[in-house]
Order: structure tokens, then sequence, then C-alpha cells
């Protein structure tokens, strides 16, 4: 369970920094 946060937590984080590229 604490292993599917975290990847949940980490894909979460990657879609923001993501977006904040494409915003650039």
């Amino acid at each position: 369970m604490n292993y599917e946060l975290n990847w949940t937590i980490r894909n979460f984080r990657q879609k923001k920094v993501n977006c904040i590229n494409l915003r650039e």
C-alpha cells in the first residue's frame, strides 16, 4: 500500500513538472 501511494505521489509530481515545462 505504501508503495502504491509513493508511486501516485511521484506520478502527480511528474505531471505537475510537465505542466510547468509546457507553460514555459
